[in-house]
């Protein structure tokens, strides 16, 4: 991997923001994709929240190894489970915790780059319209193919998801997912090869859907399901923490939290949310151990360096919290204009007289 000293960005470019080093990584893939790759990696490390970093990531690796790309659409189970491959794959199914329906439109560069011309079947034509973010046509057009075909291609249902997801038709893209579902309750997912085909991350898109949607219980009924089908999936755990945390179950939501952030080996991303959950629980003690932990381990995340200040102060310890808010003054994206405001208060509060 290249050297992790952050792009040269336009003197303008906010660089706390994550969404500046996406759209740069964006503009570089085709003609630098070692440069897309450095800018994605430093926009996943601003927010270690967002699925589309990582995303990102994963199509910048596959840019320019046209060759690799054609055989890992063929499946080859060597390449497949070789220790290159199963690690960038990892970054697609990192997206996908955070995430399951992640715009996906930039796979059409990894398409447009093999030998030939593109046919213009429709499920290409689909494909194409997506990418362009032309998602009502790609919608029509895949559903075209669904009508003749309905079990040809049964991730093409996770697909039109995808789209209708684009135009905010949340109930459009539950019946795809749940068309989808259909399909696997019939199949031996044991011979499925990635975590994004399993059972339990279908139910975590129905989940998500349902709660996008209005209807949190069924949103909750479903996330349960994919922990039946796979009990260590943290994903599910994490939120229904959040949902309990709407509805006022802090205990539930800390319980939840805890789970997951064993289950996902410390990701940092969950246990900053574990420590806003303590920290929103009454425990600010316990609140600063864990998001001191994500600060260390993600230096750039400002929303951490806010949390953190808040359970410092809280904790009784004024002088820590009033370097975690400087922190957080340093490193917050300019469009969170509100919580800098918040932030520059306490500042004014905290190194006042004594």
């Amino acid at each position: 991997m290249l050297g992790r000293a952050r792009p040269r960005l336009s003197a303008a470019a906010d660089t706390n923001d994550w969404e500046t080093y996406f759209d740069y990584a964006v503009d570089q893939l085709r003609r630098s994709p070692d440069r897309a790759r450095l800018a994605f990696y430093w926009a996943a490390r601003l927010d270690p929240r967002r699925a589309e970093p990582l995303y990102g990531r994963w199509v910048a690796y596959w840019i320019g190894r046209s060759a690799w790309w054609k055989v890992y659409l063929d499946e080859d189970p060597k390449f497949l489970e070789s220790p290159t491959i199963v690690a960038v794959d990892s970054l697609y199914t990192r997206a996908l915790f955070r995430n399951p329906l992640v715009p996906q439109t930039l796979d059409v560069l990894l398409y447009d780059q093999l030998p030939g011309q593109w046919s213009y079947d429709p499920v290409t034509s689909a494909l194409l319209s997506y990418s362009a973010g032309r998602f009502p046509e790609a919608a029509s057009q895949l559903g075209s193919v669904l009508k003749k075909h309905p079990w040809q291609h049964p991730w093409l249902h996770y697909h039109r998801a995808l789209a209708f997801t684009g135009m905010q038709q949340w109930d459009s893209a539950l019946v795809e997912v749940n068309l989808l579902l259909s399909y696997l309750r019939t199949t031996d997912t044991a011979n499925l090869s990635t975590t994004y085909e399993s059972r339990e991350m279908v139910y975590y898109m129905v989940g998500l859907l349902h709660a996008a949607r209005g209807d949190v219980a069924s949103g909750r009924q479903a996330l349960e399901q994919a922990l039946v089908e796979n009990l260590s999936f943290f994903p599910a755990h994490l939120v229904l923490a959040l949902m309990a945390t709407d509805r006022g179950d802090s205990p539930a939501a800390v319980r939840e939290l805890s789970q997951a952030l064993e289950l996902s080996r410390g990701e940092p991303w969950v246990r900053f949310e574990y420590g806003r959950a303590l920290s929103r629980a009454g425990d600010p003690g316990a609140a600063v151990g864990q998001l001191d932990s994500v600060v260390q381990d993600e230096p750039f995340f400002a929303d951490a360096y806010l949390e953190l200040a808040v359970a410092e102060e809280n904790a009784g310890s004024p002088q820590a919290a009033l370097v975690a808010y400087q922190r957080f003054l340093q490193s917050a994206p300019r469009r969170e204009v509100g919580e800098i405001e918040q932030a520059h208060a306490r500042v004014a509060v905290l190194s006042g007289p004594k």
